[in-house]
């Protein structure tokens, strides 16, 4: 029974000893795969690779010409007239309108991208460096909400980065 009790203690030193070993602070490492929000916008160069993909957002001269991606609606394409393509759905009257739309979803969401950007540079400590890329971001925000004006018209804006507001409830919530 002595001999079961010894090798017990043992086993328990053992693994008490390995289980403190493991709380290495120099085990604490960032991911390599992922980018904290914290370690990046440190240098004008971050804000240089976040203008250069807004570069993306830019139409080319095939999506103008033809619808080229069938899932989404492309607004600017000749061939939503009756010049270019003779009689179709949308010069009859006949195109339902979609519960969803991705031309608005994605420029949205590239709104809300530029405007995330234009916040980090607010806190950058000097200005001076990362003007041009304010500027291209700026640029491109004004493409995306003209982009919009051209499908939709008249659209509700979001110059500003969204900030979640507490919901009011009770009999201030109606004054007004």
């Amino acid at each position: 029974m002595k001999s079961f009790r010894k090798i017990y203690l043992i086993l328990l030193a053992g693994t008490l000893t390995l289980t403190q070993n493991g709380c290495n602070k120099a085990l604490d490492l960032d991911p390599l795969d992922q980018l904290s929000d914290a370690a990046y916008w440190q240098s004008p160069n971050d804000f240089l690779l976040a203008a250069n993909a807004f570069y993306s957002y830019e139409r080319s001269f095939i999506d103008v010409l033809y619808d080229v991606n069938g899932s989404t609606q492309n607004y600017h394409s000749d061939f939503k007239s009756d010049f270019a393509s003779g009689q179709n759905a949308y010069s009859r009257g006949l195109n339902t309108v979609p519960t969803t739309d991705a031309n608005y979803n994605n420029n949205y969401s590239r709104i809300r991208t530029i405007n995330y950007m234009l916040g980090k540079a607010g806190t950058y400590s000097n200005q001076a460096d990362i003007a041009k890329y304010v500027a291209e971001a700026k640029f491109f925000r004004a493409y995306v909400y003209f982009d919009l004006l051209q499908i939709f018209g008249v659209y509700p804006s979001s110059a500003h980065r969204w900030q979640p507001t507490p919901r009011t409830t009770g009999p201030s919530q109606y004054a007004g």
